[in-house]
């Protein structure tokens, strides 16, 4: 087959497994791309533990904070074809970016963990199956040899990954307070310098 960007829907539900596939796949499938859904754990920053998501629940990622999201797809890929990922931009406009890689490698089985940090000014609520992400695959000129092949993919959120993001997230809001709060002691140690200046020069 030509290398180049896949757009045969056939070929590419063979990429994709989900238990709900045929229900849904009008709704994710876009001509050359499938948004993928977010499943069922997250982890937020500012949490001890991953959340296990049931249908329906929601989550809000807080304004300066990080997430690792699952998808809840599952992707298989030959090791001819390679992802390219990226946030929907419904999700990009209200500040919530990918800081995670941007493509799947030749290969790849299993589900996709997304590291995101929301820079916007507002926390962004989501809920389990939103469509988050996209996916595109391109079919490459020649196969990857096997010994490139990378290991499995994830079922879950790994402990590893949990601990890199881990801590009080720093939002907008907690970088004002702290820039008001120099500028007040500034404005008091100034007040001090000003009078003490006055009463040298009154002497």
């Amino acid at each position: 087959m030509e290398p180049g960007i896949i757009t045969d829907e056939n070929e590419i539900k063979k990429f994709i497994e989900c238990d709900d596939k045929e229900d849904i796949w009008g709704e994710c499938f876009e001509g050359w791309k499938l948004n993928l859904r977010l499943g069922s754990e997250v982890y937020l920053s500012s949490e001890d533990l991953p959340k296990k998501l049931k249908k329906g629940d929601l989550i809000s990622i807080r304004s300066g904070e990080f997430a690792l999201l699952i998808t809840e797809e599952k992707i298989k890929l030959p090791l001819d074809v390679m992802g390219f990922i990226s946030m929907r931009f419904s999700f990009k406009r209200k500040g919530l970016i990918n800081v995670s890689g941007f493509h799947v490698d030749p290969g790849y089985e299993g589900k996709l963990i997304f590291s995101v940090y929301n820079a916007g000014p507002n926390d962004i609520v989501v809920r389990r199956c939103d469509s988050l992400f996209m996916i595109f695959f391109e079919r490459l000129d020649e196969y990857i040899d096997e010994k490139f092949k990378p290991r499995r993919g994830y079922e879950n959120i790994p402990a590893d990954m949990v601990s890199d993001i881990k801590g009080r997230s720093v939002t907008l809001s907690n970088n004002a307070a702290k820039i008001e709060k120099l500028e007040f002691y500034f404005k008091v140690l100034l007040g001090v310098v000003i009078a003490l200046a006055s009463l040298v020069v009154a002497k």
